[in-house]
């Protein structure tokens, strides 16, 4: 039998599921994940109705960063699922902003976190080049608004 606690408690814990031990809204008694409230069992459901959109996206994570599902979603908890920059919420939806995208260091391929798609895009524009950061920083600096 799973230990009872709550989200609350599995966040203080580190840990990136839970259980609760009542029914989700479609009646599963089942582990949810604590970065997003998900059932486990609504998670597969919709694994196998939605052509597996999710588990392909954790396939995707697996090969080319080498994270295994617990893991991501394990940085996603640490982080209170939010970017690592930013700091905004992430979504589910890839067409937003605010997506999740796995960031990497491109020389050494090591993981760094986990940040929404436009600071993603914004780090890997610029190479991520500590200078050109450093020089945007002093151009908002000039350009108060």
């Amino acid at each position: 039998m799973n230990e009872i606690f709550s989200r609350k408690e599995a966040l203080v814990r580190g840990v990136p599921r839970y259980y609760t031990g009542k029914p989700c809204k479609r009646g599963h008694i089942a582990e949810r994940v604590t970065a997003n409230l998900r059932c486990v069992e609504c998670y597969n459901d919709a694994a196998a109705t939605d052509g597996g959109k999710e588990a392909r996206k954790l396939a995707n994570v697996k090969s080319k960063y080498g994270l295994s599902s617990d893991q991501y979603y394990q940085m996603l908890t640490e982080q209170k699922n939010c970017c690592a920059i930013c700091r905004n919420p992430f979504s589910d939806d890839w067409r937003d902003g605010t997506y999740p995208c796995v960031d990497h260091c491109h020389t050494t391929q090591e993981v760094r976190g986990i940040l929404c798609r436009v600071c993603n895009k914004t780090l890997g524009g610029w190479g991520d080049s500590i200078t050109i950061l450093e020089n945007a920083i002093k151009y908002l600096r000039i350009f108060k608004c």
